[in-house]
């Protein structure tokens, strides 16, 4: 691998953004990371940034749910942060220009776009968990479409959360949400069963009057909350594996208020370093008790993956797409191409050819490749599940042009079939 590749993976996987004046100043390298990073390149040579986003996606993804089949075993937990702060660094570009567009519309002054910044870097998991590689999109590709939508969304749960007081918290949040806040607290499945059943219980028993304000919920009546506790302790023989002890009224409210403190820290999660010391660990940091145990069978896989029949099958129905359109065009309109493309006739002679004006012929070209653009928009749309962005279709713009040159060049090759070009720059672009 070249110097300036090497350089060019380190910097992606391994560097951070440092602000100031709450703009981009700099890339900062992790040490640490570095080290990681340098350590499966002396394996893997001549391998490209997608396939290192994969890599540690794998690896992330692998090690996700480790952590709680063994809890005294930290190297699961360790290897998924480490692959986890490998895919952070590599988002860092995406994260930025999200948090950069959010600050045009950000109503409340206390946040800015580092403030943005740092909250999606703190949900990124939501990204990692939605992101799918089967369907061919990068992963840098696919936050830079979902991250404008994520910090939306999160900004929104931490306005909610701010301003609503705890009774007001737990009617908004939803049954997805509390199960996520009560997981990140830390209990158990029992536990966790049983003040679920007493926010059921809450919503079931006390509906806010339509004249009231939910936000401004301050207090529950005695007769609701008297509701509630029958509510409870009727269904948890029934609801419940291993059924609590019966509750009164203090000992519900105080649950259903340590409920709500709960939700509120999981819409406002703090951000937790890698180098963070680990617990009894005579102050050893995560990325102290990592191996490699796991490289190079995820190298392999990773390899197959890509050259696996389905991401070529894509590439071929991506160019059946575009030539079934153009086939779909009027005469004229591939003729114009072919004289184009194919025969490589500058605009000039076409339009003498064509006794028409020159400016006939670029106008005509547009709509062409404007039509097949747009073709090429809704099949990225129906069938890679994204919505391209303004720049990210001028990007497209280009890549079509590339495949139409690259299609037609061998088509003039040959005479009696249509060869099936290597669209893998047009896949590229659609992602």
């Amino acid at each position: 691998m070249s110097t300036v590749t090497h350089q060019t993976l380190i910097e992606s996987f391994c560097s951070f953004i440092e602000f100031q004046a709450d703009r981009f100043k700099r890339r900062v390298i992790d040490p640490r990371l570095r080290f990681s990073m340098e350590r499966q390149l002396v394996q893997s040579t001549n391998i490209s940034e997608k396939f290192w986003a994969l890599y540690w996606y794998s690896s992330w993804k692998k090690n996700q749910s480790s952590d709680s089949e063994s809890q005294l075993d930290v190297s699961p937990r360790s290897k998924q942060e480490l692959a986890r702060s490998h895919l952070i660094a590599h988002l860092q570009d995406p994260c930025y220009w999200a948090s950069e567009k959010a600050s045009h519309y950000i109503n409340d002054l206390n946040y800015c776009i580092s403030d943005c910044f740092q909250l999606l870097l703190s949900h990124v998991d939501r990204i990692l968990t939605g992101f799918k590689p089967e369907r061919g999109a990068s992963l840098k590709g696919y936050a830079q479409m979902a991250m404008p939508t994520l910090i939306r969304d999160i900004l929104r749960q931490r306005q909610d959360a701010e301003l609503c007081t705890n009774w007001a918290l737990l009617r908004r949040v939803s049954k997805r949400q509390l199960n996520l806040a009560l997981q990140q607290a830390g209990l158990s499945e029992p536990a966790i069963a049983a003040h679920r059943l007493a926010w059921i219980c809450y919503k079931a028993c006390y509906e806010p009057s339509k004249s009231s304000k939910i936000k401004g919920v301050t207090s529950l009546e005695g007769t609701t909350l008297e509701s509630m506790v029958d509510l409870y302790n009727q269904e948890r023989l029934s609801q419940l594996l291993a059924p609590t002890e019966t509750v009164t009224p203090d000992q519900l409210e105080q649950q259903l208020t340590q409920i709500a403190t709960w939700v509120r820290t999981s819409l406002q999660p703090p951000v937790t370093s890698l180098n963070a010391s680990r617990p009894s660990a005579d102050g050893l940091e995560l990325q102290d008790s990592l191996s490699d145990s796991e490289h190079e069978s995820l190298v392999t896989q990773l390899i197959v993956e890509e050259d696996a029949q389905q991401r070529q099958q894509q590439q071929a129905d991506l160019s059946q797409v575009l030539q079934s359109a153009i086939a779909q065009f009027p005469a004229a309109s591939q003729q114009l191409l072919l004289a184009y493309y194919q025969e490589k006739l500058p605009q000039r002679e076409i339009a003498h050819t064509l006794n028409i004006k020159q400016y006939t012929v670029s106008r005509r070209l547009t709509r062409v490749r404007e039509s097949l653009l747009e073709i090429l928009v809704h099949w990225s749309k129906d069938t890679m599940h994204i919505s391209l962005a303004p720049d990210q279709i001028l990007s497209l713009s280009t890549t079509l042009e590339d495949w139409l040159n690259q299609h037609y060049s061998l088509a003039q090759t040959s005479s009696n079939r249509s060869p099936v070009p290597d669209s893998g720059s047009a896949s590229a672009g659609a992602t």
